[in-house]
């Protein structure tokens, strides 16, 4: 039986020069959010536009925790130093409801991604745009325009991420 990947793990792999051997032997499953910009902070998956501006992308770990195994969250902090480093461990968001999140994009392979506790404050309409990465258990669904797809890493997620950046 093939082993699932990580959408995240796939994503930092391209974007980071220095991951290039990151090879799990388990992922967890994870999104993956990003906040693209411009600005003049230097990082392994920013460049310049075309006027010269540094383009900026923060990267984080979105994940929830399985509701019944006190174990996993330190598992997924522990994955993230193992494969990422130690530096990385700033950028998890581990939470049970991933619409109170503000990003730009939201990468994952759940095609269902909503609030858990409406009362509580959660976001009918996240800010982030949800961009669907392919996995076996959602290769069937057909997506509705405006909703986007991401098949794998070979795609063009860089035009992804440049949709996103202001003009």
């Amino acid at each position: 039986m093939e082993e699932e990947e990580s959408p995240v793990a796939d994503f930092l792999t391209y974007l980071s020069a220095s991951q290039e051997a990151l090879q799990a032997d388990v992922q967890p499953r994870a999104g993956c959010l990003a906040r693209v910009g411009t600005c003049g902070c230097p990082g392994p998956w920013d460049g310049a536009d075309t006027r010269g501006q540094r383009l900026c992308t923060d990267v984080f770990i979105c994940t929830s925790p399985i509701k019944m195994f006190k174990y996993c969250p330190y598992e997924k902090y522990a994955w993230v130093e193992k494969h990422l480093g130690p530096d990385f461990l700033e950028q998890i968001v581990l939470t049970r409801d991933k619409t109170v999140v503000s990003a730009d994009l939201l990468i994952d392979d759940r095609p269902d991604i909503t609030g858990k506790w409406p009362a509580a404050g959660a976001e009918p309409t996240p800010s982030w745009e949800h961009i669907l990465f392919t996995a076996c258990h959602n290769r069937h669904l057909q997506l509705q325009p405006p909703r986007r797809r991401l098949h794998s890493w070979a795609d063009d997620w860089k035009a992804i991420l440049d949709s996103k950046r202001p003009r």
